[in-house]
């Protein structure tokens, strides 16, 4: 099982995934969406607010460079095949994002978890994963 302890192991695990083992009938932009997002999570919080991030589309597209519709139809389809959960907040601002990892690794043959502890990206645990990423 692989446990994701750290925002940038968040990271790292889905674009080897992606790039290794294909797109997965993911888009560029559904791509580009979603490693944007994993690069904002937040792991540190201690409550059910931990691996959530917080953009309106408006500020995602600004910072991947794609229009706000593009943006929105990415988001319709990473909820549509189950791998993000997407809340939207008042007036489209502080909409909550959360990658679900487990549904990633079932799609790619794997079994995947967030962490449930806070690590810090400096902390090194020496249990070794069943597959290596």
């Amino acid at each position: 099982m692989k446990v994701i302890k750290t925002q940038m192991e968040l990271v790292t695990t889905i674009q080897r995934l992606l790039f290794r083992e294909g797109f997965c009938g993911l888009s560029i932009y559904d791509v580009g969406v979603l490693l944007f997002l994993a690069d904002k999570v937040n792991h540190t919080h201690k409550t059910e607010m931990k691996w959530r991030c917080y953009y309106s589309q408006e500020q995602i597209a600004t910072h991947v460079c794609f229009s706000k519709r593009r943006v929105a139809d990415s988001i319709a389809n990473l909820q549509k095949k189950g791998w993000l959960e997407y809340k939207r907040g008042i007036c489209g601002f502080y909409n909550n994002y959360k990658i679900d990892i487990a549904k990633i690794g079932k799609d790619y043959g794997l079994l995947m978890s967030y962490s449930d502890k806070l690590v810090s990206p400096v902390q090194d645990d020496d249990e070794e994963d069943d597959y290596p990423l």
